[in-house]
């Protein structure tokens, strides 16, 4: 998938960087296997933008392995289905990584089923900018205009759930 990264003349402006990540989560929630950004040059200008990039680049490279590993077979639903968020859930090796991409300008609570997923686990927010609960087959969270929340699901042996 390629990305806008620039601004073109005085017709287009340069993306915000929670712009930028919010077109590179919502391309591989939506399939893409790999992030090309348009107009390398113009991104390296602008100093927010280009340590965005660096970021997503760091954190895609560390997520690789789930990335690439097969879509889970967990069902995951939104609990309104009109709300604006995109969800992806990739499994490997009992480590489920949930994307979960807000499309509207305004926050939206997030409210997901998760059938199978998530009975007896733990849930760790990996950007650090949404604070999800999980109850029962719920995982809950705010999720502010434009913003990605990232999710780890993994397991926790015995009858121990997360508060």
């Amino acid at each position: 998938m390629v990305v806008q990264g620039h601004a073109w003349g005085t017709v287009l402006r340069q993306p915000t960087p929670e712009e930028l990540e919010c077109m590179v989560f919502l391309a591989i929630a939506s399939g893409a296997k790999g992030i090309l950004y348009y107009d390398f040059e113009s991104l390296r200008s602008n100093p927010a933008l280009w340590r965005k990039v660096g970021r997503i680049n760091r954190l895609l490279t560390h997520l690789a392995p789930l990335l690439l590993s097969p879509t889970s077979e967990a069902k995951v639903g939104l609990a309104s289905p009109d709300t604006p968020i995109v969800t992806l859930a990739k499994t490997k090796s009992e480590k489920t990584l949930l994307i979960c991409v807000n499309t509207s300008r305004e926050t939206v609570r997030l409210r997901l089923s998760l059938t199978g997923l998530a009975e007896h686990a733990k849930v760790t927010e990996l950007l650090g900018t949404t604070w999800p609960r999980l109850s029962e087959d719920w995982l809950t969270a705010t999720l502010t205009p434009l913003a990605v929340g990232l999710y780890q699901i993994v397991p926790t042996r015995g009858s121990e759930s997360q508060p």
